[in-house]
């Protein structure tokens, strides 16, 4: 069998940007993944916040409510093309704007941000260290952060979405959750809340059988945390 091509997030999410939001696996996010960060977002008093790795948006609906003033960043520009096309009235009342960006570059040295949010970017991020700084020095004093990914014991080694028969791949990486926990403390970051969520701890727990990789154990399936910049 020929080796799998294996695409970089700007390639693989440009080609499947069209179909992002129809891939069977954003029910199961949506069910079981947006409600910690619908209530996280509840908690917060309307300010600016980023949503580094925003895709198509699929996170925004609470802050834009809210009227939090957003900024999106992705490395996908088709992404954030369907980002745009959902929040048309948004972005004319100036709640929000979006930028073609690598976080793994962004160049801001001001601390912008009363919030951020960084939802499944970190697992296509090598460095992780070099993001969580860049956080730091973005977040204003008193800011959070939430944090959330598919967990490193999950039974996955790559992302995986299938197009018309074709199978797109990207690249991704396992994280150990303690090192970047230890990372987020040396760059002036408390941890306010972190859970693992293993298939009996899903909100819809009845998805996890249209999900082959899922294992009806303890095995924790993703996690979220939520800091807080000192």
């Amino acid at each position: 069998m020929p080796d799998q091509l294996i695409l970089s997030p700007k390639q693989g999410y440009n080609l499947i940007a069209p179909y992002y939001d129809s891939w069977k696996w954003q029910y199961f996010w949506r069910s079981n993944e947006y409600p910690f960060i619908e209530r996280w977002c509840n908690t917060l008093e309307p300010g600016w916040g980023a949503d580094l790795g925003a895709g198509s948006g699929n996170n925004l609906g609470c802050f834009l409510q809210r009227k939090h003033r957003v900024t999106a960043y992705d490395i996908s520009e088709l992404m954030l093309f369907v980002c745009r096309e959902k929040f048309r009235e948004e972005i004319a009342q100036g709640l929000l704007e979006c930028y073609v960006r690598d976080i793994n570059e962004l160049n801001i040295t001001q601390r912008l941000y009363d919030w951020l949010l960084c939802n499944r970017v970190l697992s296509h991020i090598c460095d992780v260290s070099n993001v969580i700084r860049r956080m730091a020095r973005i977040l204003r004093p008193g800011g959070q952060c939430f944090i959330s990914d598919v967990h490193p014991m999950h039974r996955y080694d790559h992302t995986h979405y299938n197009i018309g028969g074709k199978e797109i791949v990207i690249e991704t990486y396992k994280h150990n959750i303690q090192e970047m926990q230890n990372i987020a403390y040396i760059n002036s970051f408390s941890i306010l809340e972190f859970q693992e969520i293993t298939s009996p701890k899903l909100l819809e727990p009845g998805l996890a059988a249209n999900f082959h990789s899922i294992q009806d154990d303890e095995t924790p399936i993703f996690y979220y945390m939520i800091m807080k910049k000192l």
